[in-house]
């Protein structure tokens, strides 16, 4: 419908026009269709809402994406950089890592301990100044030998990087060990002799003698027995022993072994145009009687304190610790000798380079004079390698004295007797027991065979 009224409006367009152009009687007939004019569809140009499509244009927010400048924030990973911590460390790192150091083991240091309160002086030989002394039970490290092996170098006064001493190396007096390479010095010029000035100065008043030491091996002994005595002196015009009531002409250093029959008092004389010093020492002599145990080692090991590493390393009594070392019974075994003895107590050293294993004894009484240790050590049959069996008494380890130090073979076949006299460390509430290896593994299998205390 809409259609053809369409049409009819765009007829009567024609028409009109027609007439209009042709200059006819328009006028008349437009007056008669004045109502057509009603019809103008002013509508039509309603349609202007078309344009009002201008809010397409408001799209304008597409420009507000000037938010994606503001991913400015991109230029911070400058962090990237950073990645140059990864690259650093791991190049330079892995060569310090390299274990080479360890296959070159650091050889063991040579020591000395005295055995007897030392003299230290400037050169090997009495004729040299005292510049010091090295007290019964110190050690310090042997830095060469005289060429006669008569004496020891040494570093002195005790730690310092330069000081140098000489001691006497025989095995009265002191004890060494790691010394077999130590190498020959020679010996410092003699200190001159004492020549007069030609000015006049006053003569230098004579000094009476001096002492350094007098001692015995023992101090109780049972009738039968044999005791040693040593001393040192200097200074002196002569010197005696005297003792039973008679008197003996020494010279220092020196030594005397006896057997007295009864408890007697040594005293040893020493004198000049200044005066006389005199020491004197006391050998008791007892009737034997049936020993006691004070303490049987074997059965104490369980509760003793065993340690290795220098004491560093705690073991556990039993567990058999191939690398920090262990203390063990073994019932019934074979020895290097062919013995099988019921048990033994086995100390095997730490697995190392001056590889160690120590056993630390509380004693049921303080040691008293006249008190024993007694023991044989050795190897289980079939083991190889050297050691030192080591004995040692006090009332803290850093104190403690070294009894003795028993070197054994684990390949010639003999167990070696220990036999010391405690009273020199008497009042002592702890007793050690230990070996060293001289060389890594060398320890395996060493034996303690009826170690005890007999009072």
């Amino acid at each position: 419908m809409f259609r053809t009224s369409w049409w009819r409006w765009i007829v009567l367009f024609v028409i009109v026009a027609g007439l209009t152009s042709s200059g006819g009687h328009m006028p008349a007939l437009a007056q008669v269709r004045t109502p057509s004019p009603t019809f103008t569809a002013t509508p039509y140009p309603t349609y202007t809402p078309y344009p009002t499509y201008t809010p397409y244009p408001t799209y304008t927010p597409y420009p507000t994406y000037t938010l994606y400048p503001t991913n400015t924030p991109y230029p911070t990973y400058t962090p990237y950089p950073t990645y140059t911590v990864y690259v650093t460390p791991t190049p330079s790192a892995t060569p310090t890592a390299t274990p080479t150091v360890t296959p070159t083991p650091t050889p063991p240091l040579p020591l000395v301990t005295a055995l007897v309160d030392l003299n230290v002086r400037s050169g090997p030989g009495v004729e040299y100044p005292r510049i010091g002394a090295l007290l019964r039970g110190e050690t310090t490290q042997v830095t060469g030998r005289s060429p006669d092996a008569l004496w020891w170098q040494i570093v002195y006064p005790l730690g310092s990087p330069g000081g140098r001493g000489w001691v006497s190396a025989r095995p009265q007096y002191s004890s060494a060990v790691n010394v077999e390479n130590v190498p020959v010095v020679p010996p410092p010029p003699p200190p001159p002799t004492a020549t007069p000035t030609p000015t006049a100065t006053p003569t230098p008043r004579l000094e009476p003698p001096v002492i350094f030491s007098f001692w015995a091996d023992r101090y109780v002994i049972n009738q039968g027995e044999k005791v040693t005595l040593y001393w040192d002196l200097a200074n002196a015009q002569a010197a005696y022993l005297r003792y039973d009531g008679e008197e003996k002409g020494v010279v220092a250093p020196g030594s005397i072994t006896l057997s007295p029959k009864k408890t007697t008092v040594y005293t040893l004389r020493a004198y000049n145009a200044a005066g006389e010093t005199i020491r004197q020492l006391v050998i008791t002599v007892v009737t034997p009687g049936p020993s006691e145990t004070l303490l049987d080692l074997i059965a104490a090991a369980p509760s003793a304190l065993w340690t290795s590493n220098l004491g560093g390393t705690v073991l556990i009594w039993g567990v058999l610790d191939e690398v920090a070392g262990y203390a063990v019974w073994r019932d019934n075994p074979e020895l290097e000798d062919g013995s099988r003895p019921a048990r033994v107590l086995e100390t095997r050293p730490r697995a190392a380079p001056n590889g160690d294993i120590a056993g630390q004894f509380l004693l049921p009484r303080p040691i008293r004079p006249g008190d024993r240790f007694r023991a044989q050590v050795g190897f289980l049959a079939g083991n190889v390698g050297n050691v030192r069996f080591a004995v040692a008494a006090g009332n803290a380890l850093p104190s403690a004295t070294i009894l003795a130090t028993i070197p054994d073979g684990a390949g010639d076949g003999t167990l070696r007797t220990i036999d010391i006299d405690l009273s020199g460390v008497a009042d002592s509430n702890f007793l050690w027991i230990g070996v060293l290896a001289d060389t890594p593994g060398a320890g395996k299998g060493a034996v303690w065979i009826n170690p005890r205390i007999e009072q």
